[in-house]
């Protein structure tokens, strides 16, 4: 067919015929080349940027042609199927190029990233490891791999990753959140001592966060100790991921007369909890385009009189914002359990329950305790109303948790275990986001099985939407909650759905959260002190079905009645820390 000099080059660089192999030049040298595979990707690329997808495939496709090894068209190739949401194509096209380039380390990490979108986890590990034989310093390689080994339980294994990934990072900022991502996953490791987590919270600050320390510290805030107070409120999650469960009844009954809001944000995934939270305030900042010099300057600028940060070291969260001091007065609180290590950080809001006086744990801020609980939950309208317990209705007695993959090490299994074993008619229903992947649940069948506990005894759920979740306890008689690191938000819906559980109590703030709540609604026979009471316990209820029901009555308006969900109480004893907190900034000397 005869192409027009000012119809589209067939070769796909986006030029006129004319301008391009239809040009005199061109036509002088006789037949026109065909475009190169690099001509092909490079136009791939291009096309990929402006979104179009499919024409962006059909030229890689025709670069593979010209060239079907080359490395970096299979690369973009399942980068495309990635962007279009097909992970099986884009897997196929990574497993085609390391079938081709057995020795490049970015093709086995490009494999493994999919393989962990796809639950993939034993095959992502050994992607994973063999890209990092391959090249040590590639970027990614032991941060991916360290989050594979954590959710397999391996936590000796994730933390040595993680510290490979913080030795090789280099650029300042970015060193510091790797470095926050290790603390993180320490806290999933029992075996590690009060000490030694403490001076890892301080060897961070020292780091990262003690350069940013101002020299002199003065704020133009005037230091009367009864004037209305700015109180800005700092987070990368204002959504209902966590966060909007707990902040909405606290955030919307502050008293406007004498704390004005601030929500400084730098939340990625919005939802309805955010567009409530943003409502609740009188100023919503979004800091995502903010490095942390200039959020703190906007906070600054703002006078806020205290700074209260809801991350801490979580995946979202800004430490060195906090670091540089941007208000006279700054609190840890809700969604971390530990000190951040910072001495710029003046009280860790926390309760009796959860950070006992005699607390092991070490903190460089003050532990300010709030007199019932450091949690003020607000139940979702749509939950639907409390079942019977299953075994009633001539079921078997069924044990459950809803908690994440990465907490359900092999440990904790063990334990599980040992309970199904002294239960023979007994089973246990497990869900959460991980296991709609098949090897995910391979992995869990295989592991109960070597423990004496066939498959069927062990139902295996992946995510649904939140009220069918909520639904979803109505099949449990008893949860079982995970340890070292408890539930939060899965504890305190469970018992919201009238379900006991069975809580194991250590010396962390994370290994006390489940107990502390359990504590506040007088059900300290559910919590125990050792893993043998935690089976013990466990046991003991479920071969009391009688009392379960009657527990399980009359556990909801137990809940409704506490300061758990007392949100105006809560919310003056939160209001009294806070002026307590500015009076003492404000006194003399």
């Amino acid at each position: 067919m005869k192409i027009g000099p000012n119809q589209p080059c067939p070769c796909g660089s986006g030029k006129k015929y004319k301008k391009c192999h239809g040009s005199p030049a061109t036509a002088r040298s006789g037949s026109p080349a065909p475009p190169s595979a690099d001509e092909h990707l490079a136009r791939g690329r291009q096309l990929q940027a402006a979104g179009r997808l499919p024409e962006a495939e059909a030229q890689v496709q025709a670069a593979l042609r010209a060239a079907p090894t080359r490395a970096g068209a299979w690369l973009a190739l399942g980068a495309l199927a990635e962007q279009a949401g097909d992970l099986e194509v884009a897997a196929q096209c990574y497993e085609r190029l390391v079938e081709h380039h057995p020795q490049l380390a970015r093709g086995h990490l490009a494999l493994g990233n999919v393989q962990v979108r796809r639950f993939a986890l034993e095959e992502a590990r050994r992607s994973y490891r063999c890209a990092a034989e391959l090249d040590p310093d590639l970027p990614g390689v032991w941060l991916n791999l360290g989050n594979v080994e954590k959710y397999l339980g391996r936590f000796p294994e994730a933390v040595a990753c993680y510290r490979r990934d913080v030795a090789r990072v280099a650029e300042p900022r970015e060193r510091a959140r790797r470095h926050s991502n290790l603390l993180f996953a320490l806290h999933y490791d029992e075996t590690l001592d009060h000490e030694a987590l403490y001076r890892a919270h301080l060897d961070w600050a020292e780091q990262h966060a003690r350069r940013w320390y101002p020299s002199t510290q003065t704020w133009p805030n005037d230091r009367d100790p009864e004037r209305p107070l700015r109180i800005g409120y700092l987070s990368g999650s204002f959504n209902g991921l966590i966060l909007g469960h707990f902040l909405h009844g606290v955030l919307a009954r502050h008293d406007p007369g004498y704390f004005r809001l601030y929500a400084y944000s730098s939340t990625r995934i919005e939802d309805e909890h955010t567009a409530r939270l943003r409502a609740a305030c009188a100023r919503w900042v979004d800091l995502q385009d903010l490095d942390d010099v200039a959020a703190a300057e906007r906070i600054r600028a703002d006078a806020i009189d205290l700074l209260i940060d809801l991350d801490g070291h979580t995946p979202t969260g800004r430490p060195l914002i906090l670091a540089r001091k941007p208000a006279p007065v700054q609190v840890e609180w809700l969604d971390w359990f530990d000190t951040t290590g910072m001495a710029t950080i003046d009280y860790l809001l926390t309760d009796p329950y959860t950070t006992p006086a005699n607390s092991p744990q070490g903190f460089v801020e003050t532990p300010w305790r709030l007199p019932h609980t450091r949690f003020c939950y607000a139940p979702p309208t749509y939950a639907p109303a409390v079942a019977p317990p299953p075994s009633l209705a001539g079921r078997p007695l069924t044990f459950g948790s809803f908690n994440r993959q990465d907490k359900l090490h092999p440990g904790l299994l063990a334990r599980w275990a040992e309970i199904l074993r002294a239960l023979p008619g007994a089973r246990l229903l497990l869900q959460n986001r991980a296991l709609q992947a098949p090897a995910v649940r391979q992995v869990l069948h295989g592991a109960f099985a070597r423990l004496g506990i066939e498959s069927g005894r062990v139902e295996l759920r992946g995510p649904s939407p939140h009220p069918e979740l909520l639904a979803a306890y109505a099949e449990v008689d008893i949860a079982l909650d995970s340890f070292p690191y408890n539930g939060g938000l899965t504890t305190c819906e469970c018992l919201w759905m009238g379900v006991p559980i069975v809580a194991l109590e250590a010396e962390r703030m994370i290994g006390r959260q489940t107990g502390a709540l359990l504590r506040l609604l007088g059900l300290e026979a559910w919590i125990a002190a050792s893993p043998d009471e935690y089976v013990r316990l466990a046991v003991e209820h479920g071969g009391n079905p009688a009392g379960l029901a009657g527990l399980r009555t009359g556990l909801r308006p137990r809940m409704a009645g506490s300061p758990l969900c007392d949100a105006p109480r809560f919310v003056s004893d939160l209001e009294e820390a806070y002026r307590a907190m500015w009076r003492r900034y404000c006194a003399p000397g």
